[in-house]
């Protein structure tokens, strides 16, 4: 995807860093004013997200490798 932009005339372009993680301990909670509301969820419950994001996910569930690059 190219730049972006926005009806104001702002341009930019996004980069998305995603980290393959697992939950120790600890309560999941909105720790600033870009979100409303943060969880933990299992593979099998969750909700609904955007394609590019359950790429993402599969992607780092189903793959050994150690990075992965998409132009």
């Amino acid at each position: 995807m190219g730049p972006f932009t926005y009806p104001n005339g702002d341009v930019c372009e996004f980069l998305d860093v995603v980290f393959l993680c697992r939950y120790v301990s600890g309560t999941a909670r909105v720790n600033d004013d870009e979100s409303l509301a943060v969880g933990w969820f299992g593979i099998d419950e969750l909700p609904d997200l955007m394609a590019g994001h359950l790429t993402s996910i599969h992607r780092a569930l189903a793959s050994a490798e150690a990075a992965h690059f998409e132009p």
